[in-house]
């Protein structure tokens, strides 16, 4: 912009004619914000540079562009170098030993675990880590009568008898009679078979209830919590 406004201060400032014909050049010389321009005729002209103006404002911000596309991958990263092997394993080890009566008034036994370090097969002392001790209980009493059991039968039941509990020696020689077990500890344990001569025979404790014979006499029954029979009829 300065230099269009010195020329045209140049154009003004000298005769256009006089510098056609005679090939005059002018000169310029600044100083500061000033500039002269001096012709050879003798003219000059003194121009000062204008006041800047005012900063225009910021323009808005333009929209984001297109995301770029991506670059190259770059190369792939070596494996690393193996690692060592670990130190074998030890397997652990056991030993037993009885233990004393300071330990088990009654007897017992001393455990003794760890790690067999020098895979011997055997614990020894230093490789001890865990020490358990296991005492036997205290003998329990002799029972009064040792010759009876809960599974001891202790009397016949015959449902189908004239006298279920108490049947006569003619109803315990009759093999179409069905027969009960009483136990010593009044449960009652019966046969049951497929058929009349017995096939897949098996027994099983009769829980209190009503039931009916199957058999030739066929009656019903009532088996009470005691263990006794009340006969319904026959």
């Amino acid at each position: 912009m300065k230099k269009i406004a010195i020329l045209s201060l140049f154009l003004i400032a000298c005769s256009s004619e006089g510098f056609k014909t005679k090939q005059l050049y002018c000169s310029v010389s600044k100083l500061g914000t000033e500039a002269t321009v001096y012709c050879p005729d003798g003219s000059s002209a003194t121009i000062s540079d204008g006041s800047q103006g005012p900063q225009g404002s910021q323009g808005p911000q333009g929209s984001q562009g297109p995301q770029g596309s991506d670059g190259p991958a770059g190369p792939s990263g070596q494996d690393g170098q193996p690692g060592l092997n670990g130190a074998n394993g030890h397997s652990a080890a056991v030993s037993m030993s009885l233990a004393d009566a300071s330990l088990c008034s009654n007897g017992g036994s001393v455990i003794n675990m760890g790690i067999d370090l020098n895979d011997d097969s055997v614990l020894e002392t230093d490789e001890i880590t865990q020490t358990a001790v296991v005492c036997n209980g205290l003998n329990g009493q002799n029972g009064s009568n040792t010759s009876l059991t809960p599974f001891t039968p202790v009397s016949l039941l015959m449902p189908c008898a004239l006298n279920p509990n108490s049947p006569s020696p003619a109803e315990l020689s009759n093999p179409d009679l069905e027969i009960l077990l009483k136990l010593a500890n009044g449960e009652v344990l019966a046969s049951f078979s497929e058929d009349i001569n017995g096939k897949n025979t098996h027994f099983a404790i009769v829980p209190p209830g009503t039931y009916e014979s199957t058999g030739q006499y066929n009656c019903t029954f009532t088996l009470n919590r005691d263990g006794t029979i009340t006969k319904s009829g026959r």
